[in-house]
Parts: structure tokens; C-alpha cells; sequence
């Protein structure tokens, strides 16, 4: 098991018991999954800025999307 701390959140009761409830949850449980929601949204979103500023230095537009995507497929269809 991971290394674990202690930490002391305030959060309103009514929302804390109604997730809790929602989904037969510890605290502990719910701050971890909480967390690591957290956790995947700075990633996702720190990958989709480098992501974006990969494409701008090769020249890509959303406009290239499809077609992009449509030759690659093409690609692996084709074993190349």
C-alpha cells in the first residue's frame, strides 16, 4: 500500500454525505477518488497544450484533423 498522510478538510456536510451515500463511499475514499480525478484533468490538459503547440510547429490546423487521421488509418491498413 502506498505511504499515506493525514490531512483535515472542511467541506459542507450535506455534500459530503450526499456523495458518500451516492456512492457507499469512506471519506477516505471519496478524497482519493477526488484526487485522482484531479490528478487526470492537469494531465489531460497538460497533454493537450503540448499536444497543440507540437501541431502549431509543424503547421497543423484543426483543419487538418480528419484528413490527418483518415492517412494514417490508411497507413496502418496498408501495413506501412
Amino acid at each position: 500500500m502506498a505511504e499515506q498522510r493525514e490531512i483535515t478538510l472542511s467541506l459542507p456536510e450535506p455534500v459530503v454525505q450526499a456523495a458518500m451515500a451516492r456512492e457507499s463511499w469512506t471519506i477516505g475514499e471519496l478524497v482519493e477518488d477526488v484526487l485522482t480525478q484531479r490528478e487526470r484533468t492537469v494531465r489531460w490538459r497538460e497533454l493537450t497544450v503540448a499536444a497543440q503547440e507540437r501541431a502549431a510547429a509543424n503547421g497543423y490546423t484543426e483543419e487538418d484533423v480528419d484528413r490527418l487521421i483518415a492517412e494514417y488509418r490508411q497507413d496502418q491498413a496498408e501495413g506501412r
